[in-house]
């Protein structure tokens, strides 16, 4: 399939108006140091905390603000960090260039600009915290160091250089399905990781996967990044989660719904879309209004009927409507949707011509899913 080649040659200009960039996010400035997602200040929060209880204490536990009462913090050194140049900016704050001083390792550090963001910071450090202690995963941010400086709480995880995919999108056009097919394995394997570990990212959309390279989309690798929503199933409000064009059915009522894993699987199906097209499956001129997509999402059903989705396999639609299903009990997990057969098809290849099929990953998926 050549989409992503047919699709190349379009401006940028024209692809960002097919699509555009969704409620808030970190923007990595043009010209900066591309890398990290970061962001807010609040009450202390410290990278030791509590690491070797959290399989004791449980995960409910773990995301309480009970767990992080400011006496019970240890900081790092205010001086262990030269801060840099600034690489990003959100609604919450900014993101700079950190330089550890001891080693000259680089991670991207974000600093909260009030307080109002404290409670998202505390779940994004519990999130990362609790993902370090189960080993953590390949395909999500790593996290090296929480601190306060200056009255900011700051948050530095690894540096990844490579941008967000939704710019790869919007710049270089849509993904071919074998390429596509790398890409959603290495988030499909993050997200089903933080599923058996009990958390749900509750944010999942192109702006928050980081790229390892810029200029290159074969042997790239994604990482997950900005846990600021994340936490384990409960009932939950708007104010609680994600982006408002990225969240499933059951959560844009004015009252939110219960936020199960079914619904970053629902998010998965955004993202799959899109990579695929360049387009949002409920905004495919992309120029609707939130209420617009929103009513979308809850009442209409995925269409492939854009010319840009005319290349798109079989297998590949099967697969996207069956994240898109409204009904959150008949979507696949995210271990379903590793054995789905668009997701399986190169592994099947290598099989066939005998070569090494070993996993990337030690975690491996448990049941299937069949297409329709």
């Amino acid at each position: 399939m050549a989409l992503s080649i047919q699709r190349s040659s379009r401006s940028i200009v024209r692809l960002r108006h097919i699509l555009p960039r969704y409620g808030p996010s970190v923007v990595y400035h043009a010209g900066a140091t591309r890398g990290q997602d970061f962001a807010p200040r609040n009450q202390a929060i410290s990278f030791g905390m509590a690491l070797a209880g959290t399989t004791a204490i449980g995960i409910d536990s773990l995301f309480s603000p009970e767990a992080h009462a400011r006496e019970s913090l240890v900081q790092s050194s205010t001086n262990a960090w030269e801060l840099t140049e600034e690489i990003g900016s959100g609604a919450f704050g900014i993101v700079r260039l950190g330089v550890r001083r001891a080693t000259g390792e680089l991670g991207a550090v974000k600093v909260q600009r009030d307080l109002k963001h404290r409670a998202s910071m505390q779940r994004e450090v519990q999130a990362l915290q609790l993902i370090k202690h189960q080993g953590g995963h390949k395909n999500i941010v790593d996290l090296k160091d929480v601190f306060e400086k200056d009255g900011h709480t700051c948050i530095v995880t690894e540096f990844v250089s490579g941008g967000e995919l939704f710019d790869h999108v919007v710049e270089d056009g849509p993904f071919s399905e074998d390429r596509a097919r790398n890409m959603m394995r290495d988030i499909v394997e993050a997200v089903a990781f933080l599923h058996d570990h009990g958390v749900i990212h509750k944010d999942l959309k192109p702006e928050n996967v980081l790229l390892q390279f810029k200029d290159k989309r074969d042997n790239n690798l994604a990482k997950l990044v900005d846990f600021g929503s994340a936490g384990p199933a409960s009932p939950t409000t708007q104010d609680d989660i994600g982006t408002t064009v990225y969240l499933a059915p059951e959560l844009q009522s004015q009252d939110g719904g219960p936020c199960t894993p079914a619904a970053d699987v629902w998010s998965l199906g955004c993202i799959l879309y899109i990579v695929l097209t360049g387009r949002h499956p409920f905004d495919l001129e992309g120029n609707a209004t939130e209420a617009t997509i929103k009513n979308r999402i809850m009442r209409a059903k995925v269409s492939f009927k854009h010319a840009d989705c005319k290349g798109i396999s079989p297998e590949a639609k099967d697969l996207i409507t069956q994240l898109l299903q409204k009904d959150p009990s008949q979507r696949p997990s995210a271990r379903d949707i590793l054995q789905h057969p668009w997701m399986t098809q190169e592994a099947m290849i290598v099989m066939l011509l005998g070569l090494d099929a070993t996993p990337t990953d030690k975690t491996k998926p448990r049941t299937a899913i069949t297409s329709a």
